[in-house]
């Protein structure tokens, strides 16, 4: 039956991670139980129940030296080699071009390429993804393997806390705000924002979030002191702020490096009814048509800057001209959201999975 059949997860999503905890509860919901693989393996009996390993960002492995990116792809790949060894099947899921903030990703690389081989199924959250994984592995192979499973909608997972955002930044209801919310990290270009800032002073720009990398903050603040129309938020927002700071915006702005591939703010905003300013990215493509998002392209850092300015002109044209418009937008990213990215679909997306690698195991 079913609900014999065990998956160790990596890494668990009992936490704040709404991605792997929506994944964990639809598992669950179709009858395969889910359990941590790290307590897992330390539990000799535990483990050796395990049907499946379902791994996320197993291939990120930065650290602060050469040496040690060195020893934790070695250690990784020595757990990769037990999970085979041990008869496990094992799930991939590639969520973005490469881990990010990495200078040099060869031992990345490495490690990604040895999973695109030995794992059993390949999940990606957009079909944009088997661009990017043909240099890991054949056609051939992602045909039988790559399946693509969105990122399911955030909406309910969040208790909403009622919260004026505007009244405590002190503007008007009717400016237009666009928020950056998120981990402060600079693969995420925020000084970008702050720079566009300059030239957008009837914008409002927010920068919501947390970072541990106290120089980067430090950094960003000084080049936003002589900003007014920039609103500091740099700490952690809590979970059930989150669907009133995207409310209390016009848009969400996203300005990531190349490096991603998948955008969960962006899902975050749909989720909530607010529609994004973001380079073409999978998330983007997976929707078929851009008509309802700002997005835009840029070749290299240089020009980056440049097209970001583009997407927010013809973002604010839309709000202060055409306010059908921007309703319609709005609405139909939340349609979209709701109807291709449920948690059905992700649910029975698991299950059938699920059900044929135990099927191939004689499980």
């Amino acid at each position: 039956m079913a609900d014999n059949h065990i998956i160790g997860f990596y890494p668990y999503g009992s936490g704040t991670d709404q991605y792997m905890r929506i994944i964990d509860e639809e598992s669950v919901k179709a009858g395969y139980p889910v359990i941590d693989l790290m307590t897992a393996m330390k539990r000799p009996s535990v483990y050796m129940g395990l049907k499946i390993v379902n791994l996320n960002w197993f291939e990120s492995i930065n650290a602060s030296s050469d040496a040690k990116i060195f020893a934790n792809y070695m250690k990784r790949l020595a757990m990769l080699s037990f999970f085979k060894a041990t008869g496990k099947k094992i799930i991939f899921t590639y969520h973005n071009v490469h881990p990010h903030n990495m200078k040099d990703t060869k031992w990345s690389d490495k490690l990604t390429r040895r999973l695109c081989k030995w794992a059993d199924k390949i999940v990606v959250l957009c079909d944009h993804s088997e661009v990017f994984l043909k240099q890991y592995c054949s056609e051939e192979e992602l045909k039988k393997k790559m399946v693509t499973i969105p990122p399911a909608t955030y909406k309910g997972c969040y208790c909403e806390k009622e919260i004026d955002f505007r009244a405590q930044w002190g503007i008007d209801k009717n400016a237009c705000v666009m928020t950056y919310v998120g981990s402060v990290q600079p693969y995420k270009n925020i000084e970008l924002i702050i720079e566009a800032a300059k030239r957008f002073p009837d914008i409002y720009f927010v920068i919501a979030g947390g970072t541990k990398d106290h120089q980067y903050r430090d950094e960003l603040m000084a080049k936003a002191e002589s900003v007014p129309n920039v609103i500091k938020m740099f700490q952690r927002i809590d979970d059930d702020e989150l669907p009133a700071l995207v409310k209390s915006s016009s848009y969400i702005i996203t300005p990531y490096d190349r490096s991603s591939l998948n955008s969960g703010v962006a899902i975050l905003a749909f989720s909530y009814g607010r529609t994004v300013i973001c380079p073409i990215i999978g998330t983007l493509l997976q929707m078929g048509n851009l008509d309802h998002v700002f997005a835009y392209d840029y070749k290299d850092q240089d020009e980056h800057l440049a097209q970001l300015c583009d997407a927010i002109k013809r973002a604010y044209d839309v709000y202060t001209t055409d306010n059908n418009r921007y309703i319609a937008a709005n609405a139909a990213v939340l349609d979209y959201i709701e109807t291709k990215n449920s948690r059905d679909i992700v649910r029975q997306r698991y299950a059938m999975i699920y059900q044929q690698l135990c099927a191939e195991g004689g499980l």
